[in-house]
């Protein structure tokens, strides 16, 4: 049975449930859904150690990048060339720091949908 975004590529930059949950329902219609996680010995954000955590990951896969780290900010770059969309919901002044906020990506992926989902604001 074909779904409705079958074919669409999504890279999840999430932690937490306000765009965790956002790919959660693109990956439950379809879409490929790949979630970016920090590696174990990363400091931990507590929206990534809640209980209902496992659910609003479903239906996607899971690939440990350090983004704060050179080779895996460039894998990032190489999935992101790939990809139809990314859904965040990092802090703006994190993705700026990591070269991650719409004005960079769009320069070098102009194909990509950005989409900025935030639980608490742009400050939060």
């Amino acid at each position: 049975v074909s779904q409705a975004l079958e074919g669409i590529r999504v890279l999840d930059l999430s932690c937490g449930p306000a765009a965790g949950m956002a790919t959660m329902i693109l990956a439950d219609f379809g879409a490929q859904v790949l979630a970016i996680q920090r590696p174990p010995q990363a400091p931990a954000d507590g929206l990534n150690q809640l209980p209902a955590t496992p659910m609003w990951r479903r239906g996607k896969q899971l690939l440990m990048l350090d983004l704060n780290q050179h080779p895996d900010l460039e894998r990032f770059h190489q999935l992101a060339a790939g990809a139809d969309v990314l859904v965040c919901n990092w802090r703006s002044s994190a993705l700026a720091r990591r070269q991650l906020a719409f004005e960079h990506l769009h320069n070098q992926h102009r194909h990509l949908i950005y989409c900025h989902i935030t639980g608490f604001g742009s400050r939060g």
